[in-house]
Protein backbone atom coordinates (compact mmCIF):
# COMPACT_ATOMS: atom_id res chain seq x y z
CA UNK A 1 0.00 0.00 0.00
CA UNK A 2 1.40 3.53 -0.70
CA UNK A 3 2.29 5.84 2.13
CA UNK A 4 0.07 8.61 3.00
CA UNK A 5 -1.04 10.90 5.96
CA UNK A 6 -4.07 8.56 7.24
CA UNK A 7 -0.58 5.99 7.81
CA UNK A 8 1.42 8.61 9.06
CA UNK A 9 -1.30 9.35 11.52
CA UNK A 10 -1.93 5.44 12.14
CA UNK A 11 2.00 5.52 12.65
CA UNK A 12 1.77 7.82 15.71
CA UNK A 13 -1.09 6.07 17.65
CA UNK A 14 0.72 2.97 17.19
CA UNK A 15 3.27 4.62 18.74
CA UNK A 16 1.68 5.73 21.73
CA UNK A 17 -0.56 2.66 21.96
CA UNK A 18 -3.97 4.88 20.90
CA UNK A 19 -4.90 2.54 17.92
CA UNK A 20 -7.70 0.93 16.99
CA UNK A 21 -7.76 -2.38 17.11
CA UNK A 22 -9.91 -2.67 14.08
CA UNK A 23 -7.26 -0.58 11.98
CA UNK A 24 -3.91 -2.25 13.65
CA UNK A 25 -3.85 -5.24 11.24
CA UNK A 26 -4.16 -3.11 8.20
CA UNK A 27 -1.68 -0.83 9.68
CA UNK A 28 1.24 -3.56 10.48
CA UNK A 29 0.56 -4.53 6.69
CA UNK A 30 1.52 -1.42 5.52
CA UNK A 31 4.40 -1.42 7.85
CA UNK A 32 6.16 -4.26 6.90
CA UNK A 33 7.09 -2.53 3.35
CA UNK A 34 6.96 1.25 4.39
CA UNK A 35 10.14 3.06 5.53
CA UNK A 36 8.74 6.14 6.24
CA UNK A 37 6.40 4.65 8.99
CA UNK A 38 9.28 2.92 10.17
CA UNK A 39 11.33 5.78 10.85
CA UNK A 40 8.31 7.83 12.55
CA UNK A 41 8.07 4.78 14.50
CA UNK A 42 11.74 4.93 15.81
CA UNK A 43 11.74 8.58 15.95
CA UNK A 44 8.31 8.02 18.44
CA UNK A 45 10.41 5.37 20.16
CA UNK A 46 13.18 7.31 20.78
CA UNK A 47 12.12 10.36 21.29
CA UNK A 48 9.76 8.29 24.34
CA UNK A 49 12.97 7.12 25.69
CA UNK A 50 14.72 10.54 25.93
CA UNK A 51 11.86 11.49 27.65
CA UNK A 52 11.45 11.04 31.44
CA UNK A 53 8.08 9.46 32.51
CA UNK A 54 5.33 11.87 33.76
CA UNK A 55 3.04 11.69 36.19
CA UNK A 56 -0.52 13.28 36.78
CA UNK A 57 0.09 15.06 39.74
CA UNK A 58 -2.28 14.24 43.09
CA UNK A 59 -4.58 16.76 43.77
CA UNK A 60 -5.96 16.71 46.86
CA UNK A 61 -9.42 18.74 45.98
CA UNK A 62 -10.71 19.68 50.18
CA UNK A 63 -7.68 21.14 50.93
CA UNK A 64 -6.92 23.34 47.66
CA UNK A 65 -10.48 24.81 46.99
CA UNK A 66 -11.09 25.58 51.00
CA UNK A 67 -13.06 28.76 51.50
CA UNK A 68 -11.27 31.30 53.51
CA UNK A 69 -14.59 31.18 56.24
CA UNK A 70 -18.03 29.67 56.52
CA UNK A 71 -20.66 30.23 58.15
CA UNK A 72 -19.86 27.21 60.64
CA UNK A 73 -16.33 29.65 61.64
CA UNK A 74 -18.67 32.81 61.91
CA UNK A 75 -21.20 30.84 64.43
CA UNK A 76 -18.97 29.94 66.62
CA UNK A 77 -17.10 33.07 66.96
CA UNK A 78 -20.83 35.16 67.51
CA UNK A 79 -21.69 32.32 70.24
CA UNK A 80 -18.25 32.75 71.92
CA UNK A 81 -19.14 36.31 72.53
CA UNK A 82 -21.00 37.74 75.86
CA UNK A 83 -24.63 37.78 76.16
CA UNK A 84 -24.46 41.55 76.67
CA UNK A 85 -22.19 42.09 73.80
CA UNK A 86 -24.73 40.16 71.68
CA UNK A 87 -27.88 41.93 73.45
CA UNK A 88 -26.05 45.12 72.69
CA UNK A 89 -25.67 44.63 68.98
CA UNK A 90 -29.07 43.33 68.71
CA UNK A 91 -30.58 46.69 70.09
CA UNK A 92 -28.70 48.91 67.83
CA UNK A 93 -29.40 47.06 65.03
CA UNK A 94 -33.21 47.56 66.07
CA UNK A 95 -32.53 51.31 66.81
CA UNK A 96 -30.90 51.48 63.70
CA UNK A 97 -33.98 50.18 61.19
CA UNK A 98 -36.26 52.72 63.79
CA UNK A 99 -34.48 55.27 62.64
CA UNK A 100 -34.72 54.41 59.21
CA UNK A 101 -38.11 54.03 59.11
CA UNK A 102 -39.38 57.28 60.87
CA UNK A 103 -37.18 59.31 58.87
CA UNK A 104 -38.66 57.40 55.86
CA UNK A 105 -41.93 58.23 56.98
CA UNK A 106 -41.40 61.70 56.65
CA UNK A 107 -40.86 63.06 53.31
CA UNK A 108 -42.68 65.35 51.22
CA UNK A 109 -44.81 65.07 48.59
CA UNK A 110 -41.72 65.63 46.09
CA UNK A 111 -39.87 63.38 47.80
CA UNK A 112 -36.99 65.07 49.64
CA UNK A 113 -36.39 64.13 53.16
CA UNK A 114 -37.21 66.59 56.06
CA UNK A 115 -37.02 65.92 59.74
CA UNK A 116 -39.35 68.13 62.05
CA UNK A 117 -38.42 68.64 65.80
CA UNK A 118 -40.32 65.55 66.83
CA UNK A 119 -37.57 63.67 64.69
CA UNK A 120 -35.01 65.26 66.95
CA UNK A 121 -36.59 64.44 70.22
CA UNK A 122 -36.94 60.96 69.02
CA UNK A 123 -33.71 60.68 68.06
CA UNK A 124 -32.26 62.53 71.49
CA UNK A 125 -34.75 59.78 73.12
CA UNK A 126 -33.41 56.46 71.11
CA UNK A 127 -29.42 57.97 72.06
CA UNK A 128 -30.61 57.92 75.64
CA UNK A 129 -31.45 54.62 75.66
CA UNK A 130 -28.63 53.56 73.47
CA UNK A 131 -25.95 55.05 76.20
CA UNK A 132 -27.98 53.83 78.88
CA UNK A 133 -27.47 50.69 77.02
CA UNK A 134 -23.97 50.90 76.55
CA UNK A 135 -23.56 51.81 80.30
CA UNK A 136 -25.13 48.23 81.00
CA UNK A 137 -22.44 46.35 79.06
CA UNK A 138 -19.88 47.88 80.61
CA UNK A 139 -21.27 47.26 84.26
CA UNK A 140 -21.49 43.34 82.86
CA UNK A 141 -17.88 43.15 81.65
Amino acid sequence: MPHNKTFENQALLYAYGELDDSKEHAFLEHLKTCKECQAILKISALTSAALPPVQAPVLNLQEEFKPAWSFKDLFNKVKNLSRPVLWGAAAACCVAVLVSFIGLKNHTEEGYMYFDDSIYAQIGNVESDIDNLLEDIDSYL
